[in-house]
């Protein structure tokens, strides 16, 4: 049975470090831009994603694609 998969909802998110923990582990914020074109390519996402971390004064961590869609039977 062929299952299909209905995209939902794209969004961005970028890690930025925040500094230390009182125990000296990394601290992270995370950014989050909903409402992405969920045919967007995973360079266009990558490339916006580097473009709105250079704005911020923290350092970049990482940058993350979060997709949601719905499965069915066809």
């Amino acid at each position: 049975m062929a299952v299909t998969l209905t995209p939902q909802s794209t969004a961005l998110l970028i890690s930025l470090e925040e500094g230390t923990t009182t125990s000296g582990s990394p601290k992270y914020k995370t950014l989050t831009f909903s409402n992405i074109n969920t045919g967007a390519t995973n360079q266009d996402v990558y490339d916006i994603g580097a473009a709105l971390a250079g704005l911020q004064n923290k350092t970049l961590y990482q940058i993350e694609r979060k997709d949601n869609g719905t499965l069915a039977s066809a």
